[in-house]
């Protein structure tokens, strides 16, 4: 299976406690190190104007803010697909700032800096509109938007969550299978795991892990973006998952009929851009 059932607790601040484990076929080697409990320390970094959500609107217009992220910050490191990863690269490319990705003028501050890392390195104004809709998956901070995930024409509710992992503050995704029930939570840490061919990454199962995700939008089709909690990789890569059918399973599928891998990999074009402020 690509995905866990996940229990929440509420504690303060919103925050989600989720027990994760590895669930997906066969890892061996770096990428199956175990995942080790970590710290808190990183949750207090400096708070930087930020957001929560994305937007599937890439035509509307950017509000006034701090930039983000400039023009040209990333360059394609590898890839399995050239058309997608070069639209991909196109989209994230562009200058992000505030934009249609905010939801506002709220002050972030002391809410863990997952957030702000999703939205400086993975804010593009085509990403998917979270709402800000608790009730409707019954965790508290939670965002949720319905689409199709799989790309298979069929529209799923889908979750976006920021909440806690071995004390860690990770932004992860999951899917309401039974109205009224908790979500499931993807497992996108074995991607690399599922990819041929993929070039060498240092424990990407954990790096994948303890991550921040969002979604994109590319002409009609939606991928997730991945970007490693900085303290676990700080090479401020930015990988591009999407999921793919398993070997013998016939419409109507469902979502064990799905593993995730790893379609592209992007690095920063010059480290150098990233400011004190975006960091």
């Amino acid at each position: 299976m690509a995905r866990q059932q996940i229990f929440f607790q509420f504690i303060p601040a919103a925050m989600i406690t989720a027990a994760v484990s590895a669930c997906v076929e066969g890892e061996s080697g770096p990428a199956a190190t175990e995942i080790t409990e970590r710290t808190d320390q990183a949750s207090e970094r400096p708070a930087t104007t930020s957001t929560e959500a994305g937007a599937d609107n890439s035509s509307a217009p950017q509000a006034n803010g701090p930039l983000l992220r400039s023009a040209g910050y990333y360059r394609l490191e590898w890839q399995n697909d050239a058309d997608l990863c070069a639209k991909a690269l196109a989209t994230l490319n562009k200058p992000y700032a505030r934009g249609v990705h905010s939801t506002g003028t709220e002050d972030l501050n002391g809410r863990g800096y997952a957030l702000r890392q999703v939205a400086r390195m993975l804010g593009t104004d085509d990403n998917v509109n979270w709402s800000r809709s608790e009730a409707t998956v019954g965790i508290e901070g939670s965002g949720v938007a319905e689409f199709d995930y799989f790309n298979d024409g069929i529209n799923r509710l889908i979750v976006r969550m920021h909440g806690r992992l071995s004390g860690a503050d990770v932004i992860s995704l999951g899917i309401v299978e039974t109205p009224g029930e908790s979500p499931t939570l993807f497992s996108i840490g074995h991607a690399g795991a599922n990819t041929e061919n993929l070039s060498p990454q240092d424990n990407l199962h954990t790096k994948l892990t303890y991550s921040v995700v969002d979604v994109v939008r590319l002409e009609g089709e939606y991928y997730t973006l991945a970007a490693p909690l900085e303290d676990v990789d700080a090479s401020e890569r930015v990988y591009l998952v999407r999921w793919a059918e398993k070997d013998g399973r016939s419409a109507p599928r469902g979502v064990d009929d799905y593993y995730p891998t790893v379609a592209c990999i992007y690095q920063p074009s010059d480290a150098s851009q990233a400011t004190s402020e975006q960091r």
